[in-house]
């Protein structure tokens, strides 16, 4: 995982990114979305989906993995309200797809957002 931070961040800024990022793996590590699988997404009612994402986001920054890590619960968390549309679309074309329709896909899927939005706050 160092190796990988390494390659990715500007000298100048790894060691900040690095730490943001290490600590937002213990943050969000034990995701919510665990919970959700492509069987259990498209049970909902589409009225039913970009709520199921709000809970997601919630249970997620309310974790206590980081509460007292430098991390910007608050950023990333509205960072990811303001995708949740997106993020309901992304799980419906995934979970559409039986080649992409693991168990995993959809806690995959909310990580990637997870880095996002830790990337921009």
């Amino acid at each position: 995982m160092a190796e990988f931070l390494d390659e990715v961040l500007d000298k100048g800024e790894r060691s900040v990114k690095r730490t943001t990022l290490l600590l937002a793996l213990v943050l969000f590590g034990a995701s919510p979305a665990r919970a959700m699988n492509c069987q259990d997404w498209g049970r909902l009612y589409e009225n039913e989906k970009v709520p199921a994402v709000y809970g997601m986001i919630d249970a997620a920054v309310a974790g206590s993995g980081g509460r007292s890590m430098g991390v910007n619960r608050a950023g990333i968390a509205r960072c990811l309200e303001r995708r949740a549309q997106e993020i309901s679309y992304a799980f419906d074309d995934t979970c559409a797809d039986s080649r992409t329709a693991r168990m995993q896909a959809i806690n995959q899927i909310f990580k990637n957002y997870i880095w996002t939005c830790v990337g921009q706050t």
